[in-house]
């Protein structure tokens, strides 16, 4: 399955592309206006919920939209 992540955030701060790029699963990583955009593989739900997971404990990320194509 793939996965596109939406995540705004806030702050000048490159620690959630850094944190996020080193994922196995994500493939791409953007930035931009304050968002982040970011691809990525995953396998079964249970990675889906750990992927997930990871975003929303970046630093300054305030909201997380995933979308799932199978």
């Amino acid at each position: 399955m793939e996965l596109l992540i939406l995540a705004s955030h806030v702050g000048r701060d490159d620690r959630p592309l850094l944190s996020l790029a080193k994922m196995p699963q994500i493939k791409e990583v953007h930035e931009c206006g304050g968002y982040i955009v970011a691809k990525a593989r995953v396998e079964s739900l249970a990675d889906i919920r750990r992927v997930a997971d990871v975003v929303r404990r970046c630093p300054g990320v305030l909201r997380v939209e995933i979308l799932v194509r199978r």
